[in-house]
């Protein structure tokens, strides 16, 4: 008995150190970062993990080229509104 408590307790806290150390080792961006803010949102899912587009998403590069910063804060405080007013977004 006293020896089945101490595999369990091993392997407990085995298991609990490990869980620290990948927390307290976790990479990533930091936190509040913009690139932490684009994966905590979950535009990688459709934008892809670098930005390069796939075919839920557009390629996010060149931004400038296609948005005024006012109309992209419009979209992103409510893309329905302003996909539907937008033949492009469409």
């Amino acid at each position: 008995m006293t020896t089945t408590r101490s595999v369990y307790a091993g392997v407990s806290l085995g298991t609990l150190a490990i869980l620290v150390l990948a927390a307290c080792g976790a990479s990533g961006p930091p936190a509040g970062s913009p690139e932490a803010l684009y994966i905590d949102l979950g535009c990688a899912k459709c934008h892809g993990a670098d930005r390069e587009g796939q075919r839920s998403g557009p390629p996010l590069d060149a931004l400038a080229d296609r948005w005024q910063e006012g109309s992209l804060l419009e979209y992103l405080n409510d893309p329905k509104a302003v996909m539907e007013d937008n033949p492009r977004l469409k």
